[in-house]
């Protein structure tokens, strides 16, 4: 037999376009825009959302150094500054936030300023203004500073952990805007907005972290019926 071999041909149909035709592109351009409409506003809810949980991590860690000062200096709380070697609450708690205080002192300017403006750094929330955009040493998360003895109600308490009646319900640790060179708080702004946040973190003497409105963070009882005053519990 005679092998019969058979060749096909295939033709090669390909598509010789030379590209996208304009009505084509101008689609495309509009879906993406339509699609960015759509995702971007779910990215910086995300974005809020994950930068208050930052900032509450951190004042969470602060609140639980506090807590742990205390059970090591005779139940008190940080005063909001030491005269003696110019530290602040900050610096006291150093060591229970991993600082090594030995090679990092109270006094060693070059560690600490950038660390106090650093908005990654614990010391701050992250969604705080960068330090390039800050006064000098400034910082955006305080001590509460109504509780100083020389106010009326707290004279002689020396931040005594146990003198608060009701630590759940008092400010001990808080955020504040805008950022600035100081260790203390007291009321907040008449507005509020970080990243598209509008509620403020604050840390209470038993060491959680609540999120709260400027209303809630009033000292005017009209503002907070039935609710106790956060700043200081000698004021109804």
């Amino acid at each position: 037999m005679i092998p019969i071999m058979i060749t096909f041909s295939i033709q090669d149909r390909r598509d010789h376009r030379n590209g996208f035709s304009l009505s084509e592109m101008l689609v495309t351009v509009a879906l993406i825009g339509i699609l960015a409409s759509l995702l971007v506003p779910g990215l910086q809810s995300s974005r809020r959302t994950a930068m208050a949980l930052k900032g509450a991590s951190n004042l969470r860690q602060l609140a639980a150094a506090q807590l742990l000062y205390a059970g090591d200096n005779n139940g008190s709380f940080t005063l909001t500054w030491f005269y003696e070697n110019s530290a602040s609450w900050r610096q006291r708690l150093g060591s229970y936030l991993n600082i090594d205080m030995a090679k990092h002192p109270v006094w060693d300017s070059k560690f600490w300023a950038p660390l106090q403006m650093d908005p990654q750094s614990i010391y701050n929330v992250p969604d705080s203004a960068p330090a390039s955009k800050r006064p000098a040493g400034a910082s955006s998360v305080f001590i509460n500073g109504w509780m100083q003895p020389s106010y009326p109600g707290g004279t002689n308490w020396n931040f005594r952990m146990l003198a608060v009646p009701k630590p759940a319900e008092t400010i001990l640790l808080g955020e504040m805007t805008p950022e600035v060179n100081g260790d203390t708080m007291k009321e907040p702004p008449a507005t509020f907005n970080r990243g598209g946040r509008t509620k403020m973190l604050m840390a209470f003497c038993d060491g959680h972290v609540e999120e709260l409105t400027l209303q809630e963070l009033s000292h005017a009882p009209a503002d907070r019926p039935g609710k106790p005053n956060r700043w200081n519990w000698w004021n109804p």
